[in-house]
């Protein structure tokens, strides 16, 4: 019987082949795009960091926080990337007008003094205020960040660091600020899914979800009002439990690590909330207390020495006087020149018989002129102020 030798795969062995691959390959595309996706969420964090980085600068320099930008404007346009406060059209204060320009205004979430409800403004980040390249208005997936911030820290007003009245909460609705609702404004990237994003060219990508349900704990960062949401990334969960977004925040709390009875200067006419005009310092210098030391001196000119006597200052205590009258003993000791000519003569009416500018013929007795005193100044005091700045001091309630 004859046996022929074949060659090539069995159909059994190219399935396995095939199979192995597969999984070979999905293995290699799920790291892939795990990778990817990691790359992304650092490069958005990356971006979020440096904005966070330049609103802080920008908050030293000029004393307030930028306004936010208008979310669609187009690239290029004369809106693009500026507060919204700045744009020629219609100059109006970040924290007045409403809901404008591609900018929303919502109340905020707390009553900070009890008088009118305050706002926060909601946009896009203000990269030309801020000096940014354009690419930062973007996230690393296409969308905008979203810029919200409290309105009344925006404006020339004067920054309190302690007004803000934004929220952040975690999944559960706890709040993750003290005191509650006071985050000065906040930053989001809205992740992979885009709910709530805008493009490029300013159209919205992916409208926000009515509910949680429908769109998971993303919706509470596009939802319009004054509480944000931060939890773990939960990018494989659908449903109620999703959540992709990277939110950062910031309170600047005036009120932490600030302890009671603390003492500081203002530049204000009135102390900022919680603290008191501390009375013992109107027109007076601030000294450090405790024992000061016998400090040595020299006489630049000459070569005596000295040393300022020690001196212990009490706690809260005052002393010292703005204006001073010295009494003889302390004026220090001088030498004065005094040249006097004599002019005697026998002879009553004779040339030359003056004294001091007397008239002539004056009989002069030497003896009266040599126990004569001669008086100079005055008794009006001297100011002992140096050149001063005057500032507001608080006591800490």
């Amino acid at each position: 019987m004859n046996s022929k030798k074949s060659s090539g795969f069995t159909l059994v062995e190219v399935v396995i082949v095939l199979l192995i691959g597969g999984i070979l390959l999905g293995s290699f595309g799920s790291g892939l795009l795990i990778y990817f996706n990691s790359t992304k969420v650092a490069a958005s964090k990356d971006k979020l960091s440096r904005i966070n980085e330049t609103l802080v600068e920008y908050l030293a320099i000029n004393q307030k926080l930028p306004c936010p930008a208008d979310i669609t404007a187009t690239v290029d346009s004369a809106s693009f990337g500026r507060e919204v406060d700045a744009v020629p059209v219609s100059v109006v204060a970040c924290n007045a007008g409403g809901s404008r320009n591609g900018t929303v205004v919502v109340n905020g979430a707390r009553n900070v003094n009890g008088g009118a409800q305050e706002v926060i403004r909601i946009g896009s980040v203000p990269t030309r205020a801020l000096n940014l390249p354009d690419e930062f208005m973007y996230d690393s997936y296409g969308s905008r960040f979203l810029y919200a911030v409290s309105a009344d820290l925006a404006t020339t007003a004067g920054y309190a660091p302690e007004d803000g009245v934004i929220d952040v909460t975690d999944s559960g609705g706890n709040t993750l600020l003290t005191p509650t609702a006071s985050a000065n404004y906040v930053i989001i990237s809205h992740g992979p899914d885009q709910q709530g994003g805008v493009t490029v060219d300013g159209v919205v990508i992916e409208a926000c979800p009515a509910t949680a349900a429908a769109g998971g704990f993303d919706v509470e960062n596009c939802d319009g009002d004054a509480t944000f949401l931060r939890t773990i990334l939960s990018t494989s969960n659908l449903g109620a439990t999703q959540f992709d977004d990277q939110i950062l925040y910031n309170s600047f709390d005036a009120e932490i690590n600030v302890p009671s009875s603390a003492v500081m200067a203002f530049q204000l006419a009135s102390c900022p909330d919680g603290w008191s005009a501390w009375a013992p310092a109107v027109g007076r210098f601030v000294v450090g207390a405790g024992n000061a030391g016998a400090i040595p001196q020299s006489n630049p000119n000459g070569t005596a020495t000295w040393n300022d006597p020690a001196v212990n200052y009490g706690l809260s205590t005052t002393g010292g006087q703005r204006t001073y009258q010295m009494v003889e003993s302390e004026i220090p000791l001088h030498d004065h020149t005094v040249s006097l000519g004599i002019y005697q003569s026998t002879t009553p009416g004779a040339a030359n018989n003056v004294v001091g500018g007397g008239n002539s013929g004056t009989i002069v007795n030497a003896s009266n002129i040599a126990n004569d005193t001669l008086q100079a100044g005055g008794l009006d005091r001297i100011q002992t102020v140096p050149p001063y700045v005057a500032l507001l001091y608080c006591i800490k309630n």
